[in-house]
């Protein structure tokens, strides 16, 4: 077993002056983004390309591979993929997200290029994929784990950037069975 800490942002209390007094400046700065949903295996191929790099950054890679995330994306209603661009229709950031029951959503593999990074732009898809679900009568959503090594280590930036959102944090416990 192994614990890991992951945010929720609570969509029935979403306001987005509850986000942090930057954020809500990012916001504004950043009216010339559009964050939208996809099904464009395109688009999900080059996402893909973006978390990739990202994930390298880290010295790791992907769970899914392209082939997995297209396979969800085209076979699960339940299972989503936002992207915002920017003016020149250029993916700046993005991510999936599963809807695991009628009051929650999960994202996971939020990520942004790294060129585009002075613009913040996961504030505008994290801020985009918080009222979509929020308008869909979800009470939660996920923001996924903030840290490493199966629990072993605390990302702080990454945990305080989504705490920005007001989020707040609980445990996931993981258990291993043994079938045989």
């Amino acid at each position: 077993m192994y614990r890991e800490i992951s945010q929720f942002i609570d969509l029935d209390n979403l306001d987005k002056n509850q986000y942090s007094t930057n954020f809500v400046r990012i916001l504004k700065k950043n009216k010339n983004l559009h964050t939208k949903l996809s099904t464009n295996k395109d688009d999900i191929s080059s996402f893909y390309k973006i978390l990739e790099k990202n994930l390298l950054r880290h010295d790791t890679k992907p769970t899914h591979t392209l082939e997995e995330l297209v396979y969800l994306i085209e076979n699960l209603d339940n299972c989503k993929l936002f992207l915002t661009i920017d003016e020149k229709d250029i993916i700046v950031s993005g991510t999936f997200v599963i809807e695991l029951t009628k009051n929650t959503a999960h994202t996971f593999y939020l990520c942004s290029d790294y060129r585009f990074i002075n613009k913040s732009p996961l504030v505008s898809t994290i801020d985009f994929v918080s009222k979509y679900y929020k308008k869909s009568g979800f009470n939660h959503l996920n923001l996924g784990i903030s840290s490493e090594n199966r629990g072993e280590s605390i990302n702080l930036n990454l945990n305080m950037f989504k705490e920005k959102f007001n989020s707040y944090g609980t445990v996931r416990e993981t258990f291993n069975v043994n079938v045989d």
